[in-house]
């Protein structure tokens, strides 16, 4: 096998790889872009469960701030630290 610094890029090794073997290729080609899928498909509900999350936190803020109680806002404010949402805390 050349030396990475023979002129074969990683892109030229895979087009042989699929000259070589197209039956091989395609199986593992599918294989990458159903787990692709199944990924992007978690990351998002991720990102949904985290926004809920922090639009939870931050009603919950703008509810004791409304109260007034001064500790417990101190605690309220502690949690919208890693609050993209806002800029409040």
């Amino acid at each position: 096998m050349p030396s990475p610094g023979a002129g074969i890029s990683n892109t030229d090794g895979i087009l042989c790889f699929m000259e070589k073997n197209p039956e091989k290729s395609y199986v593992i080609v599918e294989k990458w872009q159903a787990y692709l899928k199944k990924q992007r498909l978690r990351l998002a509900t991720a990102r949904r469960i985290k926004k809920k999350e922090q639009i939870n936190t931050l009603m919950k803020f703008i509810d004791t701030k409304l109260k007034g109680k001064k500790q417990e806002v101190k605690e309220a404010k502690l949690q919208l630290i890693d609050c993209k949402l806002c800029s409040v805390a």
